[in-house]
């Protein structure tokens, strides 16, 4: 990949767009800095076999609920479970809102979409040799194949900002007559003709 690119799957389903991320690499340019994989192992006392990446879910609200699971080359991703009651409140909130992307955000707006960013874990990594091909994401009776790409900054951003454009609500039909008006605009007034 050239700098400034990254790797990720995407796709979509009538309701949802999806995108499967790698977590960010540790920064080259600083030599104590650490990958955001390490970061959240540390953080949150993960298991140091865990291989983790991150999920995009972009549609409504009501149905970014469950988030469901990844294959990628028969390597199962799922999402974290609710946190354990037994933590402290201020890590509770950092595990809901970090590992599983909530509150989600809602909108009562007519059409209006939304992401949810959940961290997905497997206990192991595909092998690198092939992991070039297509995910799938599924949950329940869906399925949506995630294919590879590799994409710059700006072609991912333009990308997250259209999945989560809000939909205009389709306008009524105008009748005959609205159509006229709203094209041409009011016939101007005629004087009156007075014969002499």
């Amino acid at each position: 990949m050239a700098a400034g690119e990254a790797l990720a799957w995407s796709g979509e389903s009538e309701q949802l767009d999806l995108v499967l991320e790698p977590l960010a690499a540790v920064q080259q340019s600083s030599s104590s800095a650490i990958s955001e994989r390490e970061m959240l192992r540390e953080r949150f006392e993960l298991e140091p076999e865990l291989d983790l990446m991150r999920l995009h879910m972009m549609g409504p609200a009501d149905a970014l609920a469950e988030v469901g699971q990844v294959q990628i080359d028969g390597v199962t991703y799922s999402a974290f479970p609710a946190a354990d009651a037994a933590l402290p409140a201020a890590q509770r909130l950092l595990w809901e809102g970090v590992l599983r992307g909530l509150p989600v955000a809602e909108s009562e707006l007519p059409g209006a979409r939304t992401r949810r960013s959940v961290i997905v874990a497997a206990s192991s990594a595909p092998d690198p040799e092939i992991q070039s091909g297509k995910a799938v994401w599924t949950r329940a009776d869906e399925s949506v194949v995630l294919s590879r790409k590799v994409w710059s900054a700006a072609a991912r951003r333009a990308h997250f900002d259209a999945a989560t454009q809000t939909l205009e609500p389709t306008a009524p039909p105008k009748s005959e007559s609205d159509a006229i008006d709203s094209s041409s605009g009011a016939p101007d007034a005629q004087p009156d003709v007075i014969d002499e």
